[in-house]
């Protein structure tokens, strides 16, 4: 497992690229004895621009967004949620992510790139945690980089949210599932109350934040196991609700991220919001395009879809060429989602109070140094803001 002296975080920016470049460049100590396999040491430089390049392109995207809305309003409260499907699955055929070493290697990049951008980022929930030296190294950077507060059931749900708020109670409810994918993993949503006001302020106010995966359909069809599982998260929802009451917290908002494996556009998009998810606002659908179709140009692609953005190619003879890589591919669809679930349970709630409804593919963040994507998933970026007059 990979150590990082806990420590006052530093303002420098030089303090802070070199634990980031300590983080990529962390020796091996991370894989288990277990997991045997060739020690290919990774030898590209990773310097400073690279991290300060993220850090600067998030900090553009979300002022962006932020300076959409109305200036009249407002604004209370923002949480800027990452939401990324990471892909830490171990083997070296189609659908899988690599060997343990691959994984660990990604890992090391991913908790890079993703504490870059940090002090930009206030949520980040993560999706395919499944590799259990992945996970460790992805903990420790989130909680000991950039101090954030870390859940990541030790079950097989490959899920793991981190947040710069308290946790005052995490939750993990398993689906059922069918098929291969309910033999070898434990599906299901986790449940997260995060504290947004000091711990001394009462009563206290709270975000609730679900992060999900569903079945896929790449073992065999599985929008018949989505559709209960989705009413499953619709009832997790309501108890977390009930359980926010019970206690007498204040519920600011409510918050579903995840990869839902749901095809947006689609019929069973539509069934979904306008079923379970009636009135909810899915935050990286842009207000000016129907539900009813994905967006179609080359621009609204690029900034919608989400999957796939490459496929694991494992190289067999890695001495004699390329090492073992994602081959990138032109993603056609959306399958990831962070959606706004409060007006579910806040009726007649006037436009002036809507959250903000606008997210962002975050390209740059899908990247390592080298310019390879590091996952099969891009990462998603959207911005929950109540507003009131």
């Amino acid at each position: 497992m990979i150590y990082l002296k806990q420590q006052t975080r530093l303002d420098s920016r030089r303090d802070v690229t070199s634990r980031l470049s300590m983080l990529v460049h962390d020796s091996h100590s991370s894989m288990t004895d277990d997991d045997d396999d060739d020690d290919d040491d990774d030898d590209t430089v990773y310097d400073g621009g690279h991290f300060a390049h993220l850090a600067k392109r998030t900090a553009d995207y979300t002022t962006t967004l932020l300076n959409s809305q109305p200036s009249s309003a407002e604004r209370r409260g923002c949480l800027r949620v990452l939401s990324w499907n990471v892909q830490m699955l171990r083997g070296i055929f189609a659908g899988q992510g690599g060997r343990p070493q691959d994984l660990v290697t990604r890992a090391r990049k991913i908790a890079a790139n993703i504490c870059a951008i940090a002090s930009t980022i206030d949520v980040v929930v993560l999706q395919e945690v499944w590799h259990e030296p992945a996970r460790r190294v992805l903990t420790a950077a989130l909680s000991d980089v950039s101090g954030f507060v870390v859940f990541a059931p030790k079950k097989k749900c490959g899920l793991l949210i981190a947040s710069r708020h308290r946790h005052v109670c995490n939750m993990f409810n398993q689906f059922p599932a069918r098929g291969f994918e309910a033999m070898a993993f434990s599906k299901g949503v986790t449940t997260t109350f995060l504290r947004l006001n000091d711990a001394l302020e009462t009563p206290t106010r709270v975000a609730i934040v679900l992060n999900a995966h569903t079945q896929s359909d790449y073992w065999s069809c599985g929008q018949s196991v989505r559709v209960d599982q989705i009413r499953r998260i619709r009832a997790v929802m309501e108890r977390a609700v009930h359980e926010c009451q019970g206690n007498g917290y204040i519920l600011d908002r409510i918050l579903l991220c995840g990869d839902l494996n749901v095809e947006c556009g689609s019929d069973e998009y539509r069934r979904m919001m306008s079923g379970p998810f009636r009135g909810a606002i899915d935050l990286m659908q842009p207000p000016q395009l129907p539900i009813s179709r994905p967006p179609v140009s080359p621009s609204e692609s690029d900034r919608r879809f989400t999957y796939p953005t490459g496929r694991w190619r494992h190289n067999f003879f890695a001495c004699c060429g390329e090492p073992s890589r994602y081959e990138e591919s032109i993603p056609t669809k959306r399958l990831d989602y962070i959606i706004d679930l409060t007006p579910l349970i806040r009726h007649g709630v006037p436009p002036a109070h809507a959250h903000v409804d606008e997210g962002f593919v975050h390209q740059q963040l899908l990247r390592g140094i080298d310019g390879g994507v590091l996952s099969d998933h891009a990462p998603i970026v959207a911005l929950s803001s109540v507003h009131h007059s």
